[in-house]
């Protein structure tokens, strides 16, 4: 029972994700991204997960593997497959998704230009449809805003069902963008850390309050750059210089 975003900007470089589920904690173990040359990837490893999963088949694209053979390498490291779901977006733009036959229906993908879909367990279609339909109405809102927007729409579209069809409610959901080419100094070379990191791990209403923590942090991004480059400089101009020094 999970609905994740995989998504890139063209225009600044990130890539990140987004996802809400029922199960708890959701942001502590769905995610990975992998660098190699000139390429990089985000991952998504859900359903019946193994986390780890995730992190051999950034293994096998880092060391030169194709999406065309990824599947049966990994069939070789997983014999429950069949359990498992995968998507990976590559930062030219290229997906890659694997559902098993074994995830509970309703379960899938959909695609549009720089992002994927998928789900398991979902009411229908429409809930990873939805989630493409609203990441694709927002092109020039920044990437996080526009992965948020995502799971709000894949929840609006009907989110996640038992397998008798009652909608299940989203108790955790987090998002997470990272920057390539963004600052070394402040982030780590490659963009180690994320620039954006949220994550609700146990609420009734997850999304909507993942939306009121993206709110309060959204004005903080550039504070808190500006306050790590330099920090007396920010002190001072801030009014915080009495209470910090």
């Amino acid at each position: 029972m999970t609905f994740t975003m995989l998504g890139r900007c063209e225009r600044t470089g990130e890539i990140g994700l987004s996802s809400a589920t029922t199960s708890l904690a959701v942001g502590a173990r769905l995610g990975q991204r992998f660098r190699a040359a000139d390429r990089e990837w985000i991952i998504a490893s859900q359903a019946v997960a193994r986390p780890g999963l995730g992190w051999e088949a950034g293994d096998l694209l880092a060391g030169g593997l194709s999406f065309d053979a990824l599947e049966s390498e990994l069939a070789k490291l997983d014999s429950d497959l069949s359990w498992r779901q995968l998507g990976i977006l590559g930062s030219d733009g290229t997906s890659w998704v694997y559902t098993g036959g074994d995830n509970h229906d309703w379960k899938g993908h959909a695609t549009t230009d720089g992002a994927v879909a998928l789900g398991n367990m979902l009411a229908g279609e429409a809930t990873v449809s939805g989630m493409v339909a609203t990441f694709d109405a927002n092109p020039d809102a920044s990437l996080a805003e526009r992965l948020l927007c995502a799971i709000e729409g894949g929840r609006d579209a009907g989110g996640q069902a038992d397998e008798n069809g009652s909608h299940q409610p989203e108790l955790s959901a987090f998002v997470r963008v990272f920057k390539t080419d963004g600052d070394a100094y402040i982030y780590g070379s490659y963009g180690r850390t994320p620039v954006l990191d949220l994550r609700v791990d146990h609420d009734p209403d997850a999304v909507t309050a993942l939306r009121r923590i993206f709110e309060a942090a959204r004005p903080l991004r550039e504070a808190y750059e500006q306050r790590a480059r330099a920090p007396l400089a920010y002190l001072r101009d801030s009014g915080d210089w009495e209470t910090e020094a």
